[in-house]
């Protein structure tokens, strides 16, 4: 059965504020508005990783002693945590009396990742961090007294989990000194406006840094109140933080106007495949959302979030179905009758074809699809060649 964040034991944030500006890469979209089965499209951040990444070299990068490199102030460094339980050690060198910060950011959805910063022995640890905005990883505000090489270490906080994410290594600058670097704050010339600010629909100001004022008023993509009219959802593969408030996706955002107002999504899953959806209800009533069958019959499956918040829901199971699946997300204001505005994103996690209850692109995924037997927590059996168990180790 698919597992949501929450049954994995993760603390949701109450409140999703990404953090767009400076260092949020531009996604790639083919995202279109209007109404009337227009709209929905591809908002993708990050890919999930099906690959090693550049970095890894000869010998790979996973080991203090043969690390990769990066320098202060350049390009983030797309990278990958692939096969599962594998880590990225990065030397960088650090200029003494100088402050830093040192970042993964622009993750998939299925990616939690942990950073730490060592001295050049690979074991005397100096700062770490696990969830900065959202699951980024940000050890900010770091000084350095000693100047020299030193190491950066990334992997996965749950060892079957693998990542995309971008790594930056900067000078920490905060220049209106509300807490947040240039590097996440999308105006830092002013102290009012930064990642989790309280947003102000439609004053022409970009207060929460989503990249967008939020909306107000009748949105474009009417008429979609019936099954007829439904806006085919986005996709994305960049995880919950990075998404929702991402401009490519929040500037597309949806409104409930009037408050009567009822918006629907088609949602298309290929053979065997599942979704997480997520909606974004930062909006002054929150929303209510439920699922619906391709003939727009209620499945029981539902979500109910006030302001500042979100919705995160899976699709049935598909592990027995060998044909493609169509369902409707039906979304109303969440006290039925006041204005509000929210965003919309489904995340496909791949596919379940053996019927182990492991999808390929999920938290801890199916290392291999085509064998019910091999799943993350299988036994593993030493003598055998492959990873039954989807650690990326088959001898252990």
């Amino acid at each position: 059965m698919m597992k949501t964040m929450k049954e994995r034991g993760i603390v949701l944030l109450a409140v999703m504020a990404l953090m767009a500006g400076g260092c949020k890469v531009a996604s790639e979209t083919d995202a279109s508005t209007g109404g009337g089965g227009g709209g929905g499209g591809s908002v993708v951040i990050a890919a999930f990783p099906t690959a090693v990444d550049g970095f890894e070299g000869s010998s790979g990068d996973n080991a203090p002693n043969h690390p990769s490199s990066t320098l202060v102030d350049q390009g983030l460094q797309t990278r990958t945590i692939y096969p599962q339980g594998d880590e990225d050690w990065v030397q960088v060198a650090l200029e003494a009396g100088k402050t830093y910060e040192i970042f993964a950011t622009n993750l998939n959805y299925t990616a939690d990742t942990v950073i730490e910063l060592y001295k050049s022995d690979g074991t005397t640890l100096v700062a770490s961090n696990d969830n900065f905005l959202d699951f980024d990883s940000n050890i900010e505000q770091v000084p350095i007294t000693q100047a020299g090489n030193y190491l950066i270490r990334i992997y996965s906080y749950y060892p079957y989990d693998t990542a995309s994410y971008q790594l930056g290594v900067r000078v920490f600058v905060d220049g209106d000194n509300d807490g947040y670097s240039a590097t996440y704050d999308c105006n830092d010339s002013n102290n009012a406006v930064y990642p989790y600010a309280t947003e102000i629909a439609g004053n022409g100001i970009d207060e929460d840094c989503s990249g967008a004022d939020a909306p107000s008023g009748s949105d474009g993509f009417e008429p979609d109140g019936t099954l007829g009219g439904a806006t085919t959802i986005y996709n994305t593969e960049g995880a919950v933080g990075e998404i929702i408030y991402h401009h490519t996706l929040y500037s597309l955002a949806h409104t409930i106007d009037p408050g009567s107002d009822t918006d629907y999504y088609k949602v298309t899953l290929p053979p065997y495949g599942a979704a997480y959806i997520v909606d974004d209800s930062q909006g002054p009533a929150g929303i209510a959302m439920a699922l619906l069958d391709d003939g727009g019959a209620p499945l029981g499956i539902t979500g109910v979030k006030g302001a500042g918040g979100y919705i995160e829901m899976s699709t049935p199971d598909a592990g027995a179905i060998a044909a493609a699946q169509t369902y409707y997300l039906e979304v109303v204001s969440g006290d039925g009758t006041s204005t509000t505005w929210y965003a919309p994103a489904m995340i496909p996690i791949g596919t379940d074809s053996d019927g182990d209850g492991f999808y390929t692109k999920d938290w801890s995924p199916d290392c291999d699809d085509t064998n019910d037997q091999i799943f993350p927590g299988a036994t593993e059996r030493p003598l055998d060649p492959k990873d039954w168990d989807c650690d990326g180790d088959p001898t252990s």
